[in-house]
């Protein structure tokens, strides 16, 4: 059957902007600005393509059995705990390598939990993650989990922790991996991690952290992964995270400029950047010296058509999001030269069918959103059968009907967003029945699902 869907206009926008490169368990989006990435993750699978961003510490879950399997084969002090579990909606990964099987991972992510119900979790002495995002959990109930010494992956986007939480947290020994966006910690708090041996990755985005505490992130010699989108950080506070060997650095929605990329061109670890919208040409200028970035973010920045021959600079770029910029197709000639790339949004830009000369020479792409932009059924005539195109958005374009040819020639489609274009539903329908293996999301602000 075509597998034709028909939803509303808000499904349709979360499906697209859920793709903004960070680990699976992605921290609620903060209003302020585009949080399109460089690349789509695997957390909401908007392009539902494998994540080639840059090797994060990967989400423990274990290996997945069904609620009776796991309870026939848990240690017995973990049968009971596992029951309690399933009744509050957890999922939960199990180790089976042994006679005996023991819980490792727990996901209560959106559970309507209870402090206490993380009492049973602190005594999984062999528990290595924990996602607990979207919960009401406070510090209070995370000295329930101070026993969890093996705990490496925690979990805490959205919920309700502060500086004091962390304080527990720094009792874990083992920790890599701390996921905190959207709670209410500060600067204060910080200083508890400095402490911790293995982190790698840390998301702090939408707290109360200032400039004040990059000195003590600074001090997290293994920290490789930094997410501080939509904090209050400046400028001055990249002084402090200037000798980090850090290779992810999300600085979406903060206020860094144009002087702030001076420091950042001294990080040459750093593989993937996120950059706020005061970034202008001349501060991009900067970044040339970061030879080896694969991942570039400049969604919403002031970056002209002019900024663009810089760009053609970063030869080994295999994403690049320009979403909501001021290029058009002059700007996008330079970029000709990005052979790499795999990856890119041209979202509310000025582009038009003329781009299509060098879209068409990026010749690895594999994604592209040209969602809100002026392009129709030339671009995608010339485009089609040049690309290994698996997820295309075309969204409030002027794509229309007559492009129905050529896009049933997109073999390698896997994804396809039509949403609010000029075509009908009757097109997609009939062009539904041409692609069989490919998703196709079309709206016409209505609810109706085939």
């Amino acid at each position: 059957m075509p597998k034709l869907i028909l939803v509303w206009l808000t499904s349709i926008l979360a499906l697209v902007l859920s793709a903004d490169g960070f680990a699976t368990h992605e921290a609620p989006q903060t209003p302020g600005g585009s949080t399109t990435a460089a690349r789509p993750s695997d957390g909401g699978s908007s392009a539902q393509a494998e994540n080639r961003g840059i090797a994060r510490p990967e989400t423990i879950e274990g290996q997945k059995l069904t609620a009776s399997e796991i309870l026939k084969r848990l240690v017995p002090e973990e049968q009971a705990i596992a029951q309690r579990l399933f009744s509050l909606g957890a999922a939960l990964g199990t180790d089976v390598s042994g006679p005996a099987a023991h819980i490792v991972s727990v996901n209560l992510a959106g559970r309507s939990i209870t402090q206490a119900d993380l009492e049973p979790i602190g005594r999984l002495r062999e528990l290595r993650s924990l996602v607990l995002d979207g919960t009401p959990i406070t510090d209070v109930g995370l000295v329930y989990i101070a026993p969890l010494l093996k705990l490496e992956q925690i979990y805490l986007n959205g919920t309700q922790i502060t500086g004091a939480g962390l304080a527990i947290l720094a009792e874990l020994p083992n920790l890599r991996v701390i996921e905190a966006a959207g709670t209410r910690i500060t600067d204060r708090g910080i200083t508890f991690l400095v402490g911790l041996q293995h982190l790698e990755s840390l998301a702090l985005g939408g707290t109360l952290v200032t400039d004040q505490a990059m000195p003590e992130i600074g001090k997290i010699a293994t920290l490789r992964f930094l997410d501080l989108r939509f904090t209050r950080i400046g400028t001055p506070g990249l002084r402090g995270l200037a000798t980090l060997r850090l290779q992810y650095l999300n600085l979406m929605g903060t206020r860094v400029d144009d002087e702030g990329l001076g420091v950042l061109a001294t990080m040459d670890s750093l593989r993937e950047l996120y950059l706020p919208p005061a970034i202008t040409d001349q501060g991009l200028k900067q970044l040339l010296a970061l030879k080896d970035l694969e991942y570039l973010g400049l969604a919403g920045t002031r970056i002209t058509d002019e900024g663009t021959r810089f760009l053609a600079g970063f030869a080994n770029l295999k994403g690049l999001n320009l979403s909501g910029t001021q290029i058009s197709d002059e700007g996008l000639k330079p970029l000709m030269a990005l052979k790499n790339l795999q990856f890119v949004d041209l979202s509310r830009t000025l582009i038009t069918d003329k781009a299509a000369q060098a879209v068409g020479s990026w010749e690895k792409l594999v994604y592209l959103n040209v969602d809100d932009t002026k392009v129709g059924d030339n671009f995608i005539s010339q485009i089609c059968q040049r690309l290994p195109l698996e997820s295309l958005a075309l969204a409030r374009t002027l794509v229309t009907d007559a492009a129905a040819e050529a896009l049933a020639k997109c073999r390698t489609l896997k994804l396809l967003i039509a949403s609010d274009s000029r075509m009908t539903s009757d097109g997609v329908a009939a062009l539904a029945k041409q692609m069989p293996q490919t998703q196709i999301v079309y709206n016409l602000s209505r609810s109706s699902k085939n």
